[in-house]
């Protein structure tokens, strides 16, 4: 049976939070320390999901779609 963080996260929030048993609480917030040192410690870069080469001179724009949505809205 693999090792799972996932499944521990989870035991360890129902019974340490929920449930108040001292143990799950202290493990609990050891795994969760764990892995934030792991991912602040880990080399490289992040994963890449989309990467785009601009020419010199182009521009590029992003927008947030949620104000577009609501100007929308207000337009009508």
């Amino acid at each position: 049976m693999p090792f799972s963080y996932t499944k521990l996260l989870r035991k360890g929030a129902l019974k340490g939070v929920l449930g108040g048993h001292r143990g799950w609480q202290v493990g609990l917030f050891i795994i969760v320390v764990g892995q934030l040192l792991r991912k602040a410690v880990k080399k490289g870069s992040g994963v890449v999901t989309h990467s785009q080469k601009i020419p010199v001179g182009e521009g590029l724009e992003v927008r947030h779609l949620r104000n577009a949505e609501e100007n929308l809205s207000e337009d009508e």
